[in-house]
């Protein structure tokens, strides 16, 4: 096995995850010191062992997998069989991954740590759509993005976005059914404009609601700096 030491400083430069070490000892060593003798314990990996199914039952292939809150990680993964593994867990981190399949329409949410050894499922189900129109307190249509954000421990893998037309309307697929969502408003740059539009948003499976117009109120769309 391949060890390797890493000594971190902190520094204003590129953030590395916590979960991409699997030991981290934290020092402040006093000018001039004495030199120091650290240690730290690793454990073996453990790979879990993760199947996808559709509401069915059946195996769920040609799926992709993102780690949205991976800063080094990052891009997709092509899972070409139902049943994969996911080495580099570690006991105390949970990691959180989204999972669509497009061809069939199917997303599940995967949160996993290496505490368990145990097999896992994560039941695929077709994805909700959130369809409306923002306007203002005239209602006038308001031009900018809605984003949709997810539970706060799920927000990175259950997030998504949308372009507003110039009608204000808008529409944002690949929503987890069952998940409570809120809807909010920002500029094109991702200014905050409105804050919280709606709270407690679910989607039902393969379903699209429409919320409507989502009237603004005059003094929340202005940009917040």
């Amino acid at each position: 096995t391949d060890e390797v030491l890493m000594i971190a400083t902190f520094y204003d430069g590129p953030m590395i995850p916590q979960r991409d070490y699997s030991a981290i000892v934290l020092i402040n060593p006093a000018e001039g010191g004495r030199t120091m003798e650290l240690s730290a314990t690793v454990f073996p990996d453990r790979p879990r062992r993760v199947s996808l199914v559709d509401d069915e039952g059946r195996p769920v292939v040609g799926a992709r997998m993102s780690e949205p809150s991976g800063i080094s990680r990052g891009g997709e993964v092509v899972l070409r069989t139902s049943i994969f593994s996911i080495p580099g867990l570690h006991p105390d981190r949970p990691r959180r991954f989204r999972i669509v399949q497009e061809d069939r329409k199917l997303i599940g949410l995967l949160a996993i740590r290496g505490s368990d050894e145990a097999p896992c499922t994560v039941r695929m189900r077709p994805w909700g759509t959130l369809t409306g129109r923002i306007v203002d307190h005239r209602g006038r249509p308001i031009v900018g993005k809605v984003g949709i954000y997810g539970p706060l421990e799920l927000r990175d893998a259950s997030g998504a976005g949308a372009q507003i037309d110039s009608e204000g309307r808008f529409r944002i697929d690949r929503l987890v059914p069952g998940l409570s969502y809120e809807v909010r408003l920002t500029d094109q740059e991702f200014a905050l404009l409105s804050g919280r539009v709606l709270s407690d948003v679910k989607v039902a499976p393969g379903r699209v609601r429409d919320l409507g117009d989502l009237r603004i109120p005059e003094s929340r769309h202005k940009p917040f700096r």
